[in-house]
């Protein structure tokens, strides 16, 4: 038994992944990212520890990530050949640790620079025309900008 809370993970039972598709096949189109979201508040989970959660995994397949549902569902979507494509948007990293050198970086950073943000924004409010890119994502074979 874990003897601390963070610890324990979620494990959907059935998979998070079969209720979805099992879902969008009853509704006979794609579902909306609200939809998948409360699919996942909705569905049956059990808290286990993450080695008992690995080990399910073993017998069965990895899961969707709840906190990335929407985005992991879409790249099973893509998998299984469903149309149409939606766009999966992007994938966060729930694993980074507050502890994480790397991390405590970028929060530094990041506030480090918030004034010159806040100072290009305009003042009354209005939309700015050009696009802002804050900072660049690379994971694996994905590239977002921030």
């Amino acid at each position: 038994m874990p003897n601390k809370e963070d610890d324990l993970v979620p494990v959907f039972v059935p998979s998070l992944a079969s209720v979805l598709i099992a879902a969008e096949d009853k509704k006979g189109e794609p579902l909306t990212p609200d939809e998948v979201i409360q699919i996942r508040d909705d569905a049956v989970c059990i808290m286990a520890s993450k080695n008992d959660a690995a080990k399910m995994e073993e017998t069965r397949y990895r899961d969707l990530e709840p906190e990335n549902c929407w985005h992991e569902f879409q790249m099973l979507r893509r998998d299984m050949g469903r149309k149409p494509n939606l766009d999966p948007g992007p994938r966060f990293n729930s694993v980074a640790s507050s502890d994480d050198p790397e991390y405590r970086q970028t929060i530094i950073d990041a506030h480090n620079t918030l004034d010159r943000f806040r100072a290009m924004l305009p003042e009354d409010g209005s939309p700015m025309p050009d696009a802002m890119v804050k900072t660049t994502i690379v994971e694996e074979d994905n590239l977002a900008f921030m």
